[in-house]
C-alpha cells in the first residue's frame, strides 16, 4: 500500500461521504464489506481511488476506471479511466511522446514522402482522415443489404421473387451485424472516457444517490459500487480523506492459491 496525502479543507468547506461496497460481476451488492470515505469534492477521482484501495488494504498498483453502467462497464455512457498500470505510467507517457514526435501533421508528412502531396500513401491517408463515420456506417449498411438481396435472389427462380420478399427482408435483417459489432469493425465508437487525475469527485458525483461502478485491476476485476451517501460540513482541523464507517473484512488482493487448495 502507498501512504495517502491527507489535507485539512478550508473553513466552510464540505466533504462527501462515499460508500464503496465490494460487489460481483452482476452488480448484486452483498452489503459487506464496505467502507464509507469522507473526502472533499474538489479532490480528484485518482485521489478517491487511492482512498478506496487503501481502505480495503489493496496495493494501488493497477489501472482502473469509474463507469455509470453498474453491470457492464463497456456499455457505459459516462466513464473515467486510467488506461495504464500505475507503475508503468511514466514509461508509457515517454513512449507516447516519442510516438507523437514520429507522427507529424499532414503538411509535414507530405514533405517527408518522396512524391510530396502527390504521393499515393499521403493521398490515401489524407482522404481516410476526412471520412465521415456516420456516412461510412450508413453506406456500409446499405451496401451489405444490397449484396445480400442480390446474392439470395440470384439463387431463386425469378417468378418466385415476389413471393419470397417478406421472408427475404426478415432474413437480411437477421444477417446484419449488431450495432456494437459494426462500430467495432469500423472503429466508430465515439464514446470517450475522461481521465481521473483532472476530474474532481464533485463532477462525477453531482448529486446524492449517484452511483458509479469502480473497476480496479482489469485482470482480476475487483468491482465496487460507489455511492454518494451524504454531503457534510468538514470537521474543524480534520484531515481528509478518512474512513468514517466500515463493515466486513476485506478480501486479500493477492491470495495464496496453494494455501486455498490445501484447505
Amino acid at each position: 500500500m502507498v501512504s495517502m496525502a491527507t489535507q485539512a479543507p478550508g473553513k466552510g468547506k464540505t466533504v462527501y461521504h462515499l460508500k464503496a461496497t465490494l460487489t460481483d460481476r452482476d452488480a448484486r451488492v452483498k452489503g459487506k464489506p464496505y467502507r464509507v470515505i469522507a473526502i472533499p469534492p474538489e479532490r480528484s477521482l485518482y485521489e478517491l481511488t487511492e482512498a478506496i484501495t487503501d481502505a480495503f488494504g489493496f496495493d494501488f498498483d493497477h489501472a482502473f476506471g469509474f463507469y455509470n453502467d453498474l453491470k457492464n462497464p463497456y456499455r457505459s455512457s459516462e466513464s473515467y479511466e486510467l488506461f495504464a498500470d500505475l507503475e508503468e505510467e511514466e514509461e508509457l507517457e515517454e513512449e507516447l511522446e516519442d510516438e507523437l514526435e514520429l507522427t507529424p501533421p499532414l503538411p509535414q508528412l507530405a514533405e517527408r514522402v518522396p512524391g510530396g502531396e502527390d504521393d499515393p500513401a499521403f493521398l490515401v491517408t489524407k482522404a481516410a482522415l476526412e471520412l465521415d463515420p456516420q456516412v461510412l456506417q450508413a453506406r456500409y449498411l446499405e451496401a451489405t443489404r444490397t449484396i445480400l438481396r442480390e446474392e439470395v435472389l440470384a439463387r431463386i427462380s425469378p417468378e418466385k421473387h415476389a413471393a419470397v420478399q417478406p421472408v427475404l427482408q426478415e432474413f437480411i435483417e437477421t444477417m446484419m451485424p449488431a450495432e456494437e459489432e459494426l462500430e467495432e469493425s469500423l472503429m466508430l465508437d465515439d464514446s470517450e472516457a475522461k481521465g481521473v487525475k483532472g476530474v474532481p469527485i464533485g463532477e462525477a458525483f453531482p448529486k446524492l444517490g449517484k452511483k458509479m461502478l469502480f473497476l480496479f485491476d482489469y485482470g482480476d476485476e475487483w468491482r465496487f459500487v460507489v455511492e454518494l451517501k451524504a454531503i457534510e460540513p468538514a470537521e474543524p482541523r480534520a484531515r481528509y480523506p478518512k474512513v468514517v464507517d466500515s463493515a466486513g473484512q476485506a478480501p486479500e488482493q493477492y491470495p495464496d492459491w496453494d494455501e486455498e487448495d490445501e484447505k
